[in-house]
């Protein structure tokens, strides 16, 4: 999916690196950023280093919104849970077979 974001005009140094080529680029029938693809964090902070202008920064923002992966929900703790339950266990299990083996 391309996502775009108007920009009206491009900063005097707007130079994309040459391996975002294929996925950013500025549009200018739309006059607008574009991005192909999902984006990550450490692509948007590459595309930051282009320009500082606050134009270009507002919109590569708003860009980065559109474009980034929905956050996955994070576990609920279940597994956590079943590790110190099954930890429990094993602690008794060994306490009791240490107890056996002295009584021996």
């Amino acid at each position: 999916m391309i996502h775009y974001v108007p920009l009206s005009h491009l900063p005097e140094n707007f130079r994309v690196p040459e391996k975002l080529r294929d996925r950013f680029w500025y549009d200018q029938d739309k006059q607008a950023l574009a991005y192909e693809g999902p984006m990550f964090k450490l692509t948007f902070d590459r595309l930051r280093e282009i320009s500082h202008d606050y134009d270009f920064q507002r919109a590569l923002e708003a860009l980065f919104q559109l474009a980034a992966p929905a956050a996955e929900a994070p576990p609920r703790g279940g597994s956590k849970t079943l590790v110190i339950v099954a930890g429990c266990i094993l602690g008794l299990a060994a306490i009791a077979a240490g107890t056996l083996w002295l009584r021996g």
